[in-house]
């Protein structure tokens, strides 16, 4: 549209004539928007737990409830991994995928290789959802902030 190219073209004008300043301003409104962004995944996980998991005959909600206590838990470890300790980012990703794994186990109590179907999916939809938001939060700040 007129307007989205217009804005562009003003913003692109205003980085090029302040680039430290809108650099700055750019990732903090980044950095501000995106946790509150990054919420958008819990019903999307619940979602996708609810179309793989049609045959439990579960509740939505029951699936919401998995998502929102998987996303606490990602959160927290993720939280734990920035404390500046060598590999320790590695480690808290490898735990997340593993918690992630043994909570489907234990709450849909399917088999291994159901699970491990199931789990390839959740992960790679769980990218591209976190791909997507990432990149709409981007292209916001960069238009408005």
């Amino acid at each position: 549209s007129l307007f989205l190219r217009r804005r562009i073209d003003r913003r692109a004008a205003y980085m090029q004539s302040h680039r430290a300043e809108a650099s700055a301003r750019i990732s903090e409104a980044f950095q501000h928007d995106l946790p509150d962004a990054l919420f958008l995944l819990v019903p999307g996980l619940a979602f996708a737990l609810w179309v793989l998991y049609r045959d439990e005959h579960r509740y939505f909600a029951e699936h919401l409830v998995f998502a929102m206590h998987f996303q606490g838990f990602a959160f927290a470890a993720l939280t734990v991994g920035l404390l500046p300790i060598p590999l320790l980012d590695s480690i808290t990703g490898l735990a997340i995928m593993a918690y992630l794994f043994l909570a489907l186990r234990r709450v849909y109590g399917q088999g291994l290789a159901l699970t491990t179907g199931k789990f390839a999916a959740i992960v790679v939809g769980y990218g591209i959802s976190l791909a997507l938001i990432m990149g709409a939060v981007a292209i916001t700040a960069f238009l408005f902030a």
